[in-house]
């Protein structure tokens, strides 16, 4: 049994990238996620901003998710590190060892953290990357309508 969730080599956990790829229409492969929208009138313009502020709606309550999820690892890695007790066995040897012995315990543990907060930072990157995207694309339709009206 693993400690880790896996994620694919996108690094991005699977549980949120089905809900990624759920909200864009494709597959997600990386933190650089490409999204695209087409508009020709005004009134597909006027829809596709609809579309965008649905997404990022939806993309700033995933990122909350995230955020959440990470502050639980955090939460429940600093809980584990403060309870590590010295070996009794290393003790009787010397204070030494047993201090080194507990200072490795707490450093395999934070390095777990950090891989398991890996895939979430891929995460939160991706989502914050896409709602730039989302923002520009916005700006774009907003400026078209306006030369248009």
């Amino acid at each position: 049994m693993s400690l880790f969730r896996r994620s694919d080599r996108s690094g991005v956990p699977p549980a949120y990238k089905s809900r990624l790829e759920a909200l864009l229409g494709s597959p997600v492969d990386g933190p650089d996620v490409e999204v695209t929208f087409t508009w020709e009138s005004p009134e597909e313009a006027r829809q596709q901003l609809d579309r965008i502020g649905a997404m990022q709606q939806e993309l700033r309550s995933l990122k909350k998710d995230v955020t959440r999820k990470m502050k639980a690892v955090r939460d429940s890695y600093g809980a584990r590190r403060a309870a590590v007790r010295p070996n009794p066995l290393l003790a009787l040897a010397g204070r030494k060892q047993a201090s080194q012995s507990k200072s490795a315990r707490r450093e395999r543990l934070r390095a777990r953290q950090e891989a398991e907060l890996s895939s979430y930072q891929v995460t939160r990157e991706c989502i914050d990357g896409l709602l730039l995207k989302l923002d520009s694309y916005e700006r774009k339709i907003n400026a078209w309508v306006a030369r248009r009206d």
